[in-house]
């Protein structure tokens, strides 16, 4: 669960609302599983 802590933390220090880029670079690796 590398990544699940990974966009987290950018999504706090990067943009509280970047939603749309979060889930695009960090998030590729759970938009598989699920």
């Amino acid at each position: 669960m590398s990544w699940e802590m990974q966009f987290t933390e950018v999504e706090s220090a990067d943009r509280p609302q970047g939603n749309d880029l979060l889930p695009t670079v960090t998030m590729t690796p759970i938009q598989g599983p699920h």
